[in-house]
């Protein structure tokens, strides 16, 4: 008897997760691999005191192929996303939060969480993959971490690090604020040249309570030049900027958060190891979704289309 095909990958935001649906949907077991509590990666949702709610990774996603816009018709019609309207554009989010969306496509996966991946290395035709808990055989392996941890998990003079040795990661600062009474204002305001690049009224959000959220994040070139402050400091400075565009009233809560490798710089959105006659594949794709909505307007389609679905096809397991 054949013994299935043990397929690993590591990490479970949406790119893992979604590549993981796709597999398990064509009768493949995957397992998951993640360092965190929690899964989603850049799907993220931050709570905090009063039932305060935030998205502050990506805030929207849209579907223009038709794989995609199956994938979202489900998870809508299983109550899991929603159309949120901004004005002159539309977008998906999960409901009632953005790590929704996570958790739906994870429903029967297998995923290991806070496991952390220490080493990846060819044995033969297999992949042995290193954790705290010891080590894992796979016949196919996906990486779908960011560029310098898969080159730290592979070694620098491994084949795949020096296709993407490259790659460089821009920071992101996010700002979540709560206003005891909300100004009139537009669900998002998005200006790339400005400190503040995107803005964003969480509670237009459908789902979300009406609690006068907002969630800004700053442009890689604001990001990068205060990557150090502390977070203090960070907070006044954004709410600063944040008055200049929204003449607001004083907050009643607010938090930043950075993020030092949010945005790609510039990075092919996947590339494929291919070895010898008989050795498996190994592939690594960067993950749209873990960029700033303002930045990549949400996409987080493209890389789903050309790195996860095509990764599944890469590793020679075509439905």
């Amino acid at each position: 008897m054949t013994r299935p095909i043990r397929i690993g990958i590591i990490g479970a935001g949406m790119t893992g997760l979604a590549c993981a649906r796709k597999l398990a949907d064509a009768g493949h077991e995957p397992l998951l691999l993640d360092k965190g509590r929690g899964i989603g990666g850049r799907l993220a949702t931050r709570r905090a005191e009063n039932d305060l709610q935030f998205d502050h990774g990506a805030q929207y996603i849209t579907a223009k192929t038709d794989g995609f816009q199956r994938l979202l018709a489900e998870l809508t019609a299983n109550c899991a996303a929603s159309e949120w309207h901004m004005g002159d554009r539309t977008g998906v989010v999960g409901t009632p939060s953005m790590n929704a969306l996570a958790k739906a496509l994870a429903d029967g996966l297998t995923i290991r969480r806070q496991t952390q991946v220490t080493s990846v290395m060819e044995t033969g035709s297999t992949w042995s993959v290193s954790t705290g808990d010891g080590t894992l055989e796979f016949d196919r392996l996906i990486i779908t971490a960011p560029a310098p941890q898969t080159m730290a998990l592979l070694g620098n003079d491994h084949p795949l690090s020096k296709q993407i040795a490259h790659v460089s990661l821009l920071p992101c600062w996010t700002l979540m604020v709560a206003f005891d009474k909300a100004p009139a204002l537009a669900a998002t305001y998005h200006d790339p040249d400005a400190p503040l690049a995107w803005i964003a009224q969480e509670s237009t959000k459908p789902g979300r309570a009406n609690k006068n959220t907002f969630v800004a994040q700053a442009s890689p070139y604001w990001s990068q030049i205060h990557l150090e402050l502390d977070k203090p400091a960070a907070t006044d400075l954004m709410l600063t900027e944040l008055c200049k565009v929204w003449a607001s009233i004083g907050p009643m809560w607010s938090t930043p958060m950075r993020t030092a490798g949010a945005t790609p710089k510039s990075t092919p959105l996947w590339a494929r190891l291919s070895l010898p006659t008989r050795r498996r594949p190994c592939s690594w794709a960067v993950t749209g979704a873990s960029a700033p909505a303002w930045k990549r307007h949400g996409k987080a389609e493209p890389a789903l289309q050309r790195s996860c679905w095509s990764k599944c096809e890469a590793v020679g397991l075509r439905q």
